[in-house]
């Protein structure tokens, strides 16, 4: 996922970006320059990091979501990463078919904020059902999302102001 993005939870703990190089005179841009940082907003010290657009390191990071076999095009490709509340980091990739990218499959891999580490593998990863003709809650992903019992996603009522 080429470009930029920020996040950050709620109480203001953690901040998440992404950072990448466009290369330079001495080398060309590598995928393993792309990565996603989660900071503890107190220290400015790094949790959590992942690697955004090299997909063997990804499909390692990957491997407690992901069957024994399963190759690259399993793992999908990173299109975003976002918290849930305070305590839920949220990376979002679409998984592959014949080297095609599918955002009607996209898959949400889930990390648990209060046992995360540097190299965390996710706790559990989510199909989503999300497409043009799904007129449910999920249309409004991440908004009204919340974590609810047996780390089952739920939708919260919207709020009306």
């Amino acid at each position: 996922m080429r470009g930029t993005f920020f996040d950050a939870t709620p109480n203001g703990a953690w901040v998440l970006f992404g950072t990448g190089t466009s290369g330079a005179l001495s080398r060309p841009a590598e995928a393993h320059d792309w990565m996603l940082f989660v900071l503890d907003a107190t220290s400015g010290q790094p949790v959590f990091k992942f690697p955004i657009e090299d997909a063997d390191l990804q499909l390692s990071r990957l491997s407690t979501v992901l069957p024994p076999e399963a190759t690259a095009e399993d793992a999908g490709i990173f299109r975003g990463a976002f918290f849930v509340g305070n305590d839920k980091l949220v990376l979002q990739h679409y998984p592959m078919t014949d080297g095609l990218f599918d955002i009607r499959k996209s898959v949400y891999d889930v990390f648990d904020m209060n046992s995360i580490a540097l190299d965390s593998q996710p706790d559990f990863r989510l199909s989503i059902n999300r497409h043009d003709t799904n007129s449910c809650a999920s249309e409004n992903f991440p908004y009204n999302l919340k974590v609810g019992e047996d780390n089952k996603l739920v939708y919260a009522r919207a709020e009306l102001y």
